[in-house]
């Protein structure tokens, strides 16, 4: 049986690597722009890429009544879907 040790260091290195973000970045923006394009006219839409240990691309509404219009319709979580991403809520 053959030992494998994962190279964590150089995965870290990989995955910020600018065309892994800029992968990223195009892929938060397709999402963003399907969420634009389905919630109601006037909502802002905020789309961007942060790089902790690995790039996370982030798309928010910015609406009070935002939260109320996802629960009712999920136009994000159907957005994200589609582009292939899994959708969770930070508590």
């Amino acid at each position: 049986m053959a030992n494998f040790r994962i190279d964590h260091g150089g995965m870290a290195e990989l995955l910020k690597d600018g065309g892994i973000h800029a992968m990223i970045a195009g892929m938060t923006s397709d999402v963003a722009y399907e969420v634009e394009s389905d919630f109601p006219t006037g909502f802002l839409i905020l789309d961007g890429v942060v790089v902790t240990d690995r790039p996370q691309g982030n798309v928010t509404v910015v609406n009070r009544s935002a939260e109320a219009i996802e629960g009712k319709y999920g136009y994000l979580a159907k957005a994200a879907a589609a582009a292939g991403f899994e959708d969770y809520v930070k508590k």
